[in-house]
């Protein structure tokens, strides 16, 4: 999949470098807004002009050309800069004593688009602050972002909103995590995690639709199960069961495309219907230009309670480190089978160590999951061997995505049979192969 600021290299033909500069030289030649069509030109002829990183920027490459400020390209692209920045507004636009203001805001309006047409599926520039979208309610927060559900010549989407900040490293803070999301759903294409539709920036807001508008987020559901009576206590309890191949499935999926999630919790889990669904990868890392996927230093983000241990200690940390947050929610959900509140394992956990943060609860959740094993009903103590193999001290020692599918496809009685802890999507002929 291409990047996300500059069109797909697919049907490219490289030219010779001088050939390339007189295009662009003949291009650059208009007063009025240039199509996406030759701002996608003048991608492909500028990594042919031996300029890679300009290739990726064309429009803040048009605007700094522009206004005879091409000299600063380089130093704004290495300050964090990209087309996704655009429109900057008056305010963000101080932050550089190197540009004008007047000049940087008329020049802009040429690479920005007064036409909303999300059904196009590319990111959007836009020359308003008025978007086309009626909002429908408030259904949650991401990890930087409000969402809310909105809809759109009647087709209803989940809208993440990251408004933008005046505050400038707040702002570069949250727009990198949002291309970061953006970039990641780009690359993902898995009937088990959300699917992104179309986004756009304008100068007060950058926003990514997406679908399905999820009816809770896995924790909401945990409460609806607990409450649960009749059948709806035996469908709702049920569908958890299959959630963890169909979890496990989406985690595979996503380390096989070389991406880490890095906040893997009940919140950041979608439930529609009785479908699972992973979400919000603003925090997610891809390694798939880099020679290996750990990384080292300060944590960058992602939520406490389910960091790994390695991330809590600032260690070197891989895909390991989602596999025990999964590992989190999978004994959350075994809690629920068992006919026990999630809050009760967090009380239990807080009576130990005065915290419910699971890295530091190893013993308390070993005592939990034997009080467990005692309760019915029994065949649900299966995926507890599953959480010892993921909660593992040792990142190394925990079991990898692919090797938890294997657990989850063998699980079913007679042998052979279908494992009751995956759902019909995802019964061992249309998993995802690692």
């Amino acid at each position: 999949m291409a990047s996300l600021t500059f069109p797909p290299t697919q049907g490219r033909t490289s030219l010779p470098s001088e050939v390339a500069e007189r295009e662009i030289d003949r291009l650059f030649s208009r007063t009025d807004r240039y199509p996406d069509e030759e701002i996608d030109r003048f991608s492909v002829l500028l990594g042919s002009a031996d300029r890679p990183l300009w290739s990726k920027t064309p429009r803040l490459y048009i605007v700094l050309r522009t206004i005879g400020k091409l000299g600063v390209l380089d130093e704004l692209i290495d300050d964090g800069f990209n087309d996704l920045w655009l429109p900057l507004s008056a305010e963000h636009i101080a932050n550089y004593s190197c540009l004008s203001e007047t000049d940087f805001l008329t020049a802009q309006r040429t690479v920005l688009t007064d036409v909303v047409a999300l059904e196009r599926g590319r990111h959007q520039n836009l020359d308003l602050n008025v978007v086309p979208l009626e909002s429908e309610g408030y259904l949650g927060r991401g990890s930087y972002g409000v969402v809310q559900k909105v809809s759109h010549f009647a087709q209803v989407f989940a809208q993440k909103t990251i408004w933008r900040q005046v505050n400038f490293s707040t702002h570069r803070e949250n727009m990198n995590s949002f291309k970061k999301e953006l970039e990641a759903l780009r690359r993902l294409n898995h009937r088990h995690i959300v699917e992104l539709k179309g986004s756009y920036t304008d100068q007060l807001r950058a926003a990514l639709l997406m679908k399905p508008v999820a009816d809770c987020n896995l924790a909401q559901y945990f409460e609806r199960a607990q409450n649960a009576t009749g059948q709806d206590a035996v469908g709702r309890r049920s569908a958890i069961r299959s959630f963890f191949g169909c979890l496990t499935d989406a985690v595979a999926y996503v380390h096989k495309s070389q991406i880490r999630h890095k906040d893997i919790k009940p919140t950041n889990i979608l439930v529609h219907g009785t479908k699972v669904i992973l979400t919000d990868f603003g925090t997610s890392r891809d390694w798939s230009d880099m020679s290996r996927s750990a990384t080292t230093g300060p944590i960058e983000t992602g939520t406490r309670e389910y960091r790994s241990p390695e991330v809590a200690k600032c260690k070197p940390r891989k895909s390991s480190s989602d596999i025990w947050s999964l590992g989190c929610v999978f004994l959350e959900m075994v809690t629920v089978l068992k006919g026990r509140r999630v809050e009760a394992l967090k009380e239990h956990m807080r009576k130990e160590t005065e915290s419910q943060l699971y890295w530091c609860n190893l013993v308390s959740v070993e005592r939990w999951i034997r009080q467990l094993r005692q309760r019915e009903p029994s065949r649900d103590n299966i995926p507890l061997e599953w959480v010892e193999k993921m909660l593992q001290k040792v990142p190394g020692a925990r079991c990898t995505a692919a090797e938890l599918k294997a657990d989850i496809l063998g699980c079913g009685s007679p042998p052979g049979s279908r494992s009751p802890f995956c759902g019909d999507c995802c019964d061992g002929v249309n998993w995802v192969m690692v």
